[in-house]
């Protein structure tokens, strides 16, 4: 009865199914956090440790090694229980460990449902009451409010009314920073602006108090170009000036030349022509 059986097991399985499931159960099997107590779950290990008898092995096969081992063979209550404490929610494996003990081996599955239900009622209770201690301290709790002058803020800037204005940062410079900025020629020309910028640093204004020149962006240019370095650009700009012209020169002639060659070329070809059809 049993070979007919294991013939139609094998149109669904395949030949290493029990294999496959013992590896299942000892790798795979987690118990989730919730929807599961302990009961539930050691059932759901009993129910597939009956499965093994059921299922094929690679040991039926004809011609298997002789020392390998049938997996089609149930799980002992000393292998069990290590499975069962492994895939077990933490908080409760660790309640657990801490009632037994760390040199405690678990060898009664039946035993170990007892003892796993007995603590389950007190892990949950104190899973619960630090999920709610969490949720009150961040939404009730404040945050501790932030002291001393950090960022240039005045320590007496802050805020006690709606109807006060919005503190802003101290003007008053720090220790050793450097000096208030002073351009002499917007002084003469532009005091308005005179404090943005040092005298080395201005382009509005030349030395003989003409304005800067402007570039394409509408902002002043540099005016500390010299007369030598100015010399030396306009030199240049001539010299490749004269180059340019002398180049175009050059391909003109070529392509006039040319232009003389094809044309020459032409009436000779005409002229041979008609001495050809005259001394015919």
């Amino acid at each position: 009865m049993k070979v007919c059986y294991l013939r139609i097991i094998r149109w669904a399985t395949t030949q290493n199914a029990a294999e496959l499931l013992r590896t299942y159960m000892q790798t795979c099997i987690k118990m989730p956090k919730k929807g599961l107590n302990v009961s539930q779950y050691i059932s759901r290990f009993l129910v597939l440790n009956n499965y093994l008898e059921m299922l094929p092995c690679l040991k039926q096969i004809q011609g298997s090694p002789v020392n390998l081992a049938r997996a089609d063979v149930k799980f002992t209550d000393i292998e069990l229980c290590p499975m069962i404490l492994s895939g077990m929610d933490t908080p409760l494996a660790l309640a657990y460990h801490a009632l037994k003990g760390r040199d405690h081996f678990a060898t009664s599955v039946k035993q170990l449902k007892e003892d796993l239900e007995s603590i389950e009622p007190s892990v949950a209770l104190s899973k619960e009451t630090t999920f709610k201690e969490g949720m009150s301290s961040k939404s009730g709790g404040s945050k501790p409010a932030k002291s001393g002058n950090g960022k240039g803020y005045n320590k007496k800037a802050r805020m006690s009314s709606r109807d006060e204005k919005i503190p802003r940062k101290s003007s008053t410079p720090k220790s050793g920073e450097t000096q208030e900025k002073l351009c002499q020629k917007c002084a003469k020309w532009s005091p308005e602006v005179k404090n943005t910028h040092n005298t080395s640093e201005c382009f509005k204004w030349n030395n003989d108090g003409s304005k800067g020149r402007r570039n394409n962006k509408g902002k002043y240019a540099s005016n500390n170009v010299s007369a030598h370095q100015m010399g030396e650009m306009v030199s240049m700009f001539q010299a490749f000036s004269k180059a340019k012209s002398t180049d175009s020169k050059k391909r003109k002639a070529r392509k006039n030349k040319k232009r003389k060659h094809v044309r020459d070329s032409r009436y000779l070809s005409s002229d041979d022509d008609t001495m050809d059809s005259d001394s015919s």
